[in-house]
């Protein structure tokens, strides 16, 4: 079992440390072009925000503002393709929930990563079968861990 938290301590430093999570946060405002970029990972025009928007009345200069905020936040990217913006999310909506829960989890737990570990040390009684389910979580995060590192 102690192989078992190594391996939990090493994937939780990995996921808790991770520099990959976003620090700027998304407004509300802003969250209403990602859900739309969400839903459309083909990509979006600038014109396809206006029509979808318009019952908002937000002027062209505030959804180009809010798009160029996501750009240099890191989260929305863009092409030019025949003189038009296409507009992409940079990350899934998993991924951002992710990110966010990691940083709401960093913010909001009271105690170190050590006291974590401590705290999985000092579990007494585990059947076999709870064993092989965190193995089996553990194995599952480092291969996706691997995975991520490749990319």
């Amino acid at each position: 079992m102690n192989n078992i938290l190594i391996i939990a301590k090493s994937i939780l430093l990995k996921e808790w440390g991770s520099k990959s999570v976003k620090e700027k946060r998304i407004s509300a405002s802003e969250r209403v072009f990602m859900e739309m970029l969400w839903e459309h990972p083909e990509g979006l025009r600038f014109q396809d925000f206006i029509i979808s928007l318009e019952s908002r009345k937000w002027d062209t200069s505030t959804m180009a503002t809010f798009l160029r905020r996501l750009e240099d936040k890191g989260y929305v990217k863009h092409i030019q393709q025949k003189g038009k913006n296409i507009y992409f999310a940079t990350l899934t909506r998993e991924r951002y929930q992710k990110e966010e829960l990691m940083k709401q989890a960093r913010k909001s737990i009271r105690f170190s990563l050590d006291e974590l570990y401590s705290a999985f040390c000092n579990i007494k009684v585990m059947k076999q079968e709870e064993i092989n389910e965190i193995e089996d979580y553990l194995g599952k995060l480092q291969d996706k861990l691997r995975e991520e590192s490749n990319d």
